[in-house]
């Protein structure tokens, strides 16, 4: 998880939407099979298609937020590794909350 967070890290750097959205998937999909979650997984599908039109979109990738958001990324997955679910948490809705001020701000 750590490590797709790094290449969100570096992939957001280099503007490389290819890259981000590739890292972004994967780290989305590395959480979700983590929960073990039917329900979850079904819903992570719905988002993802979503998240993956946004890429494919005029809506600006790379800026706004986007620093901050990425910056999420990487303490969530220290959070998790540090195995405390009330900060993930907390991180989490901000991360949900961060993305979709950006998405309301461009759309």
């Amino acid at each position: 998880l750590a490590a797709l967070a790094r290449g969100l890290e570096t992939a957001y750097a280099a503007r490389d939407t290819d890259a981000f959205a590739a890292a972004d998937t994967g780290f989305h999909n590395l959480l979700v099979a983590a929960a073990g979650s039917p329900v979850l997984r079904q819903l992570a599908r719905t988002l993802q298609a979503t998240l993956q039109s946004r890429f494919r979109s005029p809506v600006p990738v790379f800026g706004g937020s986007g620093d901050e958001l990425v910056a999420r990324h990487l303490e969530l997955a220290e959070t998790i590794a540090r195995r405390d679910p009330e900060a993930a948490e907390a991180i989490s809705a901000d991360l949900v909350r961060g993305t979709r001020t950006d998405l309301l701000t461009w759309s």
